[in-house]
């Protein structure tokens, strides 16, 4: 250590651009075959005993072709707007779209107590236009869904929905469908129902911990 312990405490504010940061090998080892580019800015503040980062990115991606030389997805592209400390994580927006969809949403993680609190909502989303899903020639839909989730990463409390229109199986019209999930911290519940009729209920334990950690 030098002899001045506080020479770097505080600073003015430190910022700079982001140009062109690729983000394909990243994706590639979480199983999401695209290719995604991202720009944005970054700033930093507080010193170093307790800086504040703030970021603004954006991220367009494309899909790698399949075998005969199609597109897996439509392009996409992505909008977020986020700030960290010591404290935690605050996503503030989360906007993304592909082809005629769209998501949004919010979320944040606290670090003290490893606290969550997300919401996310997507509507309208063809079947096609979500990256990295291999694609299914035969089946064609119209995806919306909703999430919520407070609790912690190991005991994640909250309800999800997933629900599909204008399905088709090989050009023939099949009936609206919905799969709903719920999480008391313990298990997660499941039920799906076609055409309000119900198809299917489930039941599993949450088993903790799970490859995320923060």
């Amino acid at each position: 250590r030098s002899g001045y312990p506080d020479a770097y405490a505080q600073w003015e504010n430190v910022a700079g651009d982001i140009e062109r940061l690729r983000l394909d090998d990243a994706l590639t080892r979480l199983g999401v075959p695209i290719d995604a580019t991202a720009r944005g800015r970054f700033e930093v503040t507080g010193g170093s005993r307790d800086p504040q980062v703030a970021l603004t990115l954006t991220a367009d991606a494309s899909s790698r072709v399949d075998g005969i030389g199609r597109p897996t997805a439509l392009p996409a592209s992505v909008e977020a707007m986020a700030h960290g400390s010591r404290s935690g994580i605050v996503v503030d927006r989360l906007h993304a779209r592909a082809g005629s969809g769209t998501i949004d949403g919010a979320g944040r993680w606290t670090a003290a107590t490893g606290g969550l609190d997300v919401r996310l909502n997507a509507a309208a989303f063809d079947l096609t236009a979500i990256p990295g899903l291999p694609p299914l020639p035969d089946l064609e839909s119209v995806l919306s869904g909703e999430l919520q989730v407070s609790g912690t990463l190991a005991a994640p409390v909250g309800r999800g929905s997933l629900w599909g229109t204008e399905t088709l199986w090989r050009e023939a019209p099949l009936p609206d469908f919905r799969v709903d999930l719920s999480s008391d911290g313990r298990e997660v519940n499941l039920e799906g129902t076609v055409a309000q009729a119900a198809l299917l209920t489930g039941r599993m334990p949450l088993v903790a911990p799970w490859p995320l950690r923060l």
